[in-house]
């Protein structure tokens, strides 16, 4: 009550104590109502390697981006529908003219994708070590949901650790942190996430409109990104390809191989250096 009075006043107010507590008790057992309704796998085989599902899209996707693109036009007057209803009559070509005449001019990443293209949603179920997910979770811009963190899904093993023939130790070091979960899971499941490590694998859900699509997948592939989540991203930017063909060819993604990650930052930081010391 001495640092941060205003977190905790309706705590102590004896009006409203009740009603708190009530809050306190749904928010805490929520996840404990609905386990019941769970669905275990079947088979008890990890999965070998990460990976991407892209789950549920709108396959009128381009359409709509392309109806939100022309809705906005200056001199434009029409409604949502007569929009939408000329649009779905186009051709492939009369598309990509209007696409192109939108995105003329846009060759960087930063340079923010228009809003229209916030008019089309798809959902992706990831599976992806932890490590990775800790720097792909903190995109704001959509819906992301997660499972617990656990050994089930088993573990990526780094490259550079089985080029150097020290697979084997962390293995076993990996193999003694699960039978530790093991025997907290049985106790507590939720205790259990912190007897887990970044290189075990956890699946989580993204619904992201297209926008966020190209900011997220045009960030996480450049060069200097963690292979591990570059990766993740350029398998996104496959499925999407399929899928909305006319969109992606507007998107600005590196799907090259690196040897190793961060490539380009150092010789940056000492460029910069070398600046500010002349």
């Amino acid at each position: 009550m001495q640092v941060v009075p205003s977190f905790v006043r309706r705590i102590k107010d004896e009006e409203r104590k009740e009603l708190v507590e009530n809050y306190q008790d749904y928010l805490a057992h929520k996840s404990d109502r609905v386990s019941r309704f769970a669905c275990q796998k079947i088979s008890d085989i990890r999965e070998t390697e990460s990976s991407v599902q892209l789950v549920e899209y709108d396959i009128r996707g381009e359409e709509k981006i392309i109806t939100g693109i022309v809705y906005t036009a200056t001199g434009n007057t029409s409604s949502w529908n007569e929009i939408y209803t000329n649009v779905c009559k186009m051709s492939n070509d009369e598309k990509r003219n209007v696409l192109d005449a939108y995105c003329a001019g846009r060759n960087a990443r930063w340079q923010k994708i228009g809003r229209a293209f916030e008019n089309t949603y798809v959902r992706f179920d990831i599976l992806m070590n932890i490590g990775a997910w800790r720097d792909v979770h903190r995109h704001r811009m959509h819906t992301q949901q997660r499972q617990l963190f656990s050994c089930n899904h088993g573990f990526d093993t780094p490259t550079e650790l089985i080029e150097s023939g020290l697979d084997r130790e962390f293995t076993d070091a990996i193999h003694r942190v699960e039978e530790v979960y093991e025997k907290i899971a049985v106790k507590d499941i939720y205790c259990a996430q912190y007897c887990v490590t970044l290189a075990h694998r956890i699946r989580f859900m993204q619904w992201q409109n297209l926008r966020e699509c190209f900011w997220e997948i045009e960030l996480r592939t450049i060069p200097e990104g963690h292979p591990d989540y570059r990766h993740i991203e350029q398998q996104k930017f496959a499925l999407l390809k399929q899928t909305y063909p006319l969109i992606t060819e507007h998107m600005l993604v590196n799907v090259g191989d690196y040897d190793f990650a961060r490539r380009g930052q150092e010789e940056k930081i000492q460029k910069k250096l070398l600046n500010l010391n002349t």
